[in-house]
């Protein structure tokens, strides 16, 4: 039996996608040519777990709510891409005939938000001491993620290019906290049911986003495995005496650092 103000939900899906966009290739003399048709195939699978909580009276009077969502998913197909098949042959890639993780199969993911709120003229009490501040909102929001995949290359794996799976292996895991806190402060009459008078709103916040400054990868380089370096040194064209650092990571590469929003607002009610 679920506690009261809980509720507990679980979903599972699955689809198959048949004739999705690719190419094909097609020969006329000495030219070969690559045409668009329905030739593609993908599926997902996977379920979702969410749990929602609502407390009432935290701290004698302050209100609650707790949410978290669970993702696992498969997606796996024959090419990410409509294009992919023509751009492996113009590579001298072998045709790929098995199944493999498409470029979006994120495994895991775990979405969590929380949220505590004392109204006007409610304040905390925390064993037998009451804090003097009442109106406030505050929640944190967590979101995490298992990292999808990519096609290592053969510096970081020892296989022949031609050998190595497609989306064999996993970009890191992603992090990311957010904090909001808000104060109201209300001037004005507060209105009588039914009346029109209105009552200035003064809001004095605060947003961070990624908490943690957790340095979360947007996009790496194939060759070397990471976002600092684009040419792996046992690459013949490596060169050690040629500084890359500063073209290679490319700031684009990781998400957002941490930063912090202070807001002023104004409403009436």
């Amino acid at each position: 039996e679920l506690p009261t103000g809980t509720t507990f939900m679980v979903q599972g899906y699955y689809k198959d996608y048949f004739n999705l966009i690719g190419t094909q290739t097609e020969t006329y003399g000495p030219l070969t040519v690559d045409r668009y048709a329905n030739k593609a195939y993908g599926r997902a699978r996977g379920f979702e777990i969410d749990v929602d909580h609502t407390f009432e009276n935290v701290a004698n009077t302050g209100e609650f709510r707790a949410n978290m969502t669970y993702d696992f998913s498969f997606t796996a197909g024959k090419s990410s891409s409509q294009d992919a098949d023509a751009q492996n042959r113009l590579l001298g890639v072998p045709a790929y005939t098995e199944e493999y993780p498409l470029d979006w199969d994120e495994r895991h993911r775990i979405n969590a938000s929380t949220a505590l709120q004392f109204r006007e003229g409610k304040f905390p009490q925390l064993g037998s001491v009451r804090v003097p501040l009442d109106d406030w909102l505050m929640s944190v929001e967590f979101q995490y993620g298992s990292g999808v995949p990519y096609t290592p290359s053969k510096y970081t794996t020892g296989q022949d290019a031609n050998t190595i799976p497609t989306n064999s292996a996993r970009y890191p895991w992603t992090e990311t906290t957010n904090l909001k806190f808000e104060k109201y402060f209300r001037y004005g009459s507060k209105p009588a049911s039914g009346g029109r008078e209105s009552r200035t709103i003064f809001t004095v916040g605060i947003d961070i986003s990624n908490v943690w400054n957790h340095k979360n990868i947007n996009s790496l380089y194939s060759e070397t495995g990471n976002p600092y370096q684009a040419v792996h040194p046992e690459n013949p064209t490596y060169n050690p005496f040629d500084n890359r650092v500063e073209y290679d990571a490319n700031p684009r590469n990781f998400g957002q650092p941490r930063q912090i929003l202070l807001r002023l607002g104004v409403s009436w009610e």
